[in-house]
């Protein structure tokens, strides 16, 4: 049987990736209020990195996408970087600067870089979100 796919070692191939459970406690892992689990990492992809993530009821997560960790430790330096989440279940409030953008499942958020990020899940549900990001190099 012949092979007519893209070789395995190449990394442009198109990826086939499984959301992971919510339900399975080993695909997470929680460094905050976010729980996350990594599908393609930064060194996978190139300047890719994607993922699922959940954020339960009550709970708020804050980001930091500047080129250099903010003073504030309140915020997760998360590196120079684009992000867009597609909201799959809950309701959530993304907050920057002095704006508060409502965002609920079947809706996509995208976030700048340079930029500081809280999204706090405001809902009764357990918020969950497809993400993907991609590294910048600061000029």
């Amino acid at each position: 049987m012949s092979n007519t796919g893209t070789p395995k070692d190449s990394e442009s191939a198109p990826r086939v990736l499984q959301f992971p459970d919510v339900s399975d406690r080993n695909a997470w892992r929680a460094g905050s209020a976010l729980h996350v689990a990594y599908l393609i990492t930064h060194g996978d992809m190139s300047r890719l990195r994607a993922g699922y993530a959940y954020l339960d009821p009550g709970q708020t997560v804050s980001f930091s996408f500047e080129e250099r960790p903010p003073e504030d430790s309140t915020f997760r330096h998360v590196g120079y970087l684009d992000e867009v989440y597609f909201i799959t279940a809950g309701e959530a409030e993304l907050r920057w600067k002095d704006a508060v953008l409502p965002v609920r499942a079947g809706q996509m958020a995208y976030l700048s870089r340079g930029e500081r990020y809280r999204l706090t899940n405001v809902g009764h549900e357990r918020v969950e979100l497809a993400w993907a990001s991609v590294w910048f190099t600061p000029r």
